[in-house]
């Protein structure tokens, strides 16, 4: 249908630097950040603060790859412990 918004293109992996080989290898975790970073960008998701301690810098952190858009807000300090 022209209404149909077009479903995102995968993404073109073709050079051969640590990164790139990362996101090869984890593809479906790269495809979700590219989702948020998507979604963030056109409004249709909005950051918000650690849902444990508030912190203002946070980021999106996924408790399954297949839901992209269902993400929690948390900083760093708290992702990492």
């Amino acid at each position: 249908m022209a209404g149909d918004p077009k479903p995102p293109r995968p993404p073109s992996l073709k050079s051969e630097t640590r990164q790139t080989n990362w996101r090869r290898t984890n593809l479906p975790k790269y495809q979700a950040h590219l989702a948020v970073q998507r979604a963030l960008m056109s409004g249709a998701l909005e950051k918000q603060g650690c849902e444990v301690c508030g912190a203002a810098k946070v980021d999106a952190h996924h408790d399954r790859y297949d839901e992209p858009l269902n993400v929690r807000w948390l900083c760093r300090r708290v992702q990492t412990h």
